[in-house]
């Protein structure tokens, strides 16, 4: 019996809550028998200039070991654009991205503006960055940040994600890149 080999995605996340929720999408992908590994690696913060140069060191060390992957994702906070860290506006990270070889999926503010909008009736909600968390308790009274990923399995179905994506522009691209939508 021959095994499918799994195209491997590289994502390069800011944090522990974006890891969760690649994992998550990665368990939606092995229900729906899509044949991907989701292969994360944590940024843990900084400003957009910091983080792709770390994105693009790690990905680096990984293809000597993985071999290249099939693509590069960067997931990434707009929040931080308010926060003028390194001085990078968004377009200009998405340009410098593109040069090296990633492609972009912005979270708009961020992880729990999007986890907000995963609940129904909720798709076209858009909060500030401040008020994002706040929102999402209302919603899920018991958040805890960050949430694993079995959490986001009882929370959250591939329905939601799809719902979702027809909505937010970079949560489809990222799961047609997948292959979790078309």
């Amino acid at each position: 019996m021959f095994r499918k080999i799994r195209k491997r995605i590289y994502l390069a996340v800011e944090g522990e809550s974006e890891q969760s929720f690649i994992k998550f999408l990665q368990q939606i992908s092995d229900q729906n028998n899509i044949h991907v590994h989701l292969d994360c690696e944590v940024l843990g913060g900084g400003g957009y200039k910091t983080m792709l140069k770390r994105a693009i060191t790690y990905r680096s060390r990984r293809e000597k070991y993985k071999g290249k992957a099939k693509i590069s994702i960067f997931i990434v906070d707009t929040d931080r654009a308010d926060k003028d860290e390194d001085g990078w506006t968004l377009k200009k990270l998405t340009s410098e991205a593109n040069k090296n070889h990633f492609d972009i999926c912005f979270q708009k503010p961020n992880l729990e503006g999007l986890l907000l909008r995963m609940f129904p009736g909720n798709e076209d909600v858009y909060v500030s960055a401040s008020s994002a968390n706040r929102q999402l308790l209302k919603a899920w009274h018991n958040y805890q940040k960050p949430a694993d990923s079995r959490t986001l399995m009882n929370k959250f179905s591939h329905d939601d994600l799809v719902r979702t994506a027809k909505s937010d522009s970079d949560l489809r691209g990222l799961l047609i890149m997948i292959g979790l939508t078309e």
